[in-house]
């Protein structure tokens, strides 16, 4: 009886044990969740909450949105690019500033759609007496193209330089007709009165007009050779000052100076021309007037003193005493490729040239020249630069000499 108790005790004790490991087995699976689920709160508070778009950043989106679909459409149509371009203006004086720099990218995709626009309406032309539809499509266009946000920020300057490059064409030619097309049409308006609806914009379309132009030659520096520039120049002036009295003082006052800036870059590249031409007439007898002179005394290495070696390898950088007190003249080889020198390989002469004329540049500051010499009935003194003086035997012997 007292056994069997015993073993029932024994037996109750070894499930208490076992529940009170599986008590503790049960603990720890609980404790192992919470920290795997407090992991994931942590987690979950890391990841950086999405900001929401402001009412005017909505706006903003669903209106670039609405104009770049305007970019798939037929170039052609006119009510296209009546929208396309006054959608671009907008949304570079409206626009959210990231839809600002999106836009010049956009006209400049890779798919060519923004240059098929673009080149549609530099090709365009008044259709009957429909002045105003072509001078207001010039007009966003011309604004847009040089609109400020574009100029001035140089992450965008790769883009928008495409964007000018498209504009001038060869030579500036589809640029300087496209102004030109404008200027008559403006001129051709005034003389049949017609109404225009944009006359008062015609003082900013004009000053875009000589901004576009004067930027189109800062870029593109062979424009300013086309021989159809000045007269340009002139067209808008007159233009200008037609319609000095309808417009703001201020955009005529602009605009001209803008069209001075304009000739003095066509005038300085003629200048230059003409300096050009007359150093070819001066120098047209001279066969060699291309040719570089320097060295104009050309020596080459053959051991005249310790330091005249042909390899570069074998010569001392710094310069040693009997090559300072050397009358010789040192090899300084021609940076002309058309010259000769005693080296054949053109890897290994740029080495030796480039080696030679950069050591000469540091060190011939150091070179002893005689500055002054007297003699007795023995011996000679003679005083050099840099503090050096040599007393030498009359009959030719040098007996001591002196650096300092």
């Amino acid at each position: 009886m007292t056994g069997r108790g015993d073993r029932r005790g024994h037996y109750g004790g070894r499930g208490g044990r076992g529940g009170g490991r599986g008590r503790g087995r049960g603990r720890n699976n609980h404790a192992a969740d919470e920290l795997d689920s407090n992991k994931l709160h942590s987690r979950k508070a890391v990841a950086p909450a999405r900001i929401k778009e402001t009412e005017e950043q909505q706006a903003a989106r669903k209106s670039y949105g609405s104009w770049k679909r305007r970019l798939g459409e037929t170039e052609t149509d006119r009510t296209t690019m009546r929208h396309l371009w006054e959608g671009a203006f907008r949304i570079l004086e409206e626009g959210d500033r990231d839809w600002r720099q999106q836009l010049p990218q956009d006209l400049n995709d890779d798919e060519g759609t923004g240059h098929r626009h673009i080149l549609t309406l530099l090709n365009t032309k008044v259709v009957g007496a429909d002045f105003d539809t072509f001078i207001n499509n010039v007009h966003n266009f011309l604004l847009t193209l040089t609109h400020p946000s574009l100029l001035r920020c140089l992450a965008l300057d790769t883009h928008v330089g495409s964007l000018y490059n498209l504009f001038g064409g060869s030579g500036g030619k589809r640029a300087v007709q496209f102004l030109q097309r404008f200027c008559d049409a403006l001129m051709a308006a005034r003389r049949s009165g017609a109404s225009l609806n944009s006359t008062g914009d015609i003082g900013a379309t004009l000053l875009s007009a000589s901004l576009a132009l004067f930027e189109l030659l800062r870029r593109e520096r062979r424009m300013r050779l086309n021989e159809d520039i000045p007269a340009l120049v002139d067209s808008i002036q007159a233009i200008s000052d037609v319609f000095k009295n309808e417009t703001c003082s201020d955009f005529a006052t602009r605009t001209s100076n803008r069209l001075n800036d304009v000739r003095a870059l066509v005038a300085r590249t003629q200048d230059l021309i003409s300096d050009d031409r007359m150093g070819d007439n001066s120098n047209a007898d001279d066969g060699d007037d291309n040719i570089s002179f320097y060295p104009r005394d050309i020596v080459v290495p053959s051991n005249r003193f310790d330091n005249d070696k042909r390899d570069i390898a074998d010569m001392s950088i710094f310069p040693t005493r009997d090559e300072i007190m050397s009358d010789d003249k040192e090899f300084l080889p021609y940076t002309d490729p058309n010259q000769p020198h005693f080296l054949d390989d053109p890897v290994q002469r740029h080495v030796d040239t480039y080696f030679r004329l950069l050591r000469h540049d540091i060190f011939s500051g150091s070179k002893l020249r005689p500055i002054y010499q007297t003699c007795d009935e023995a011996y000679i003194l003679t005083v050099y630069s840099k503090g050096g003086f040599i007393w030498s035997n009359a009959y030719g012997g040098k007996k001591s000499y002196s650096f300092i």
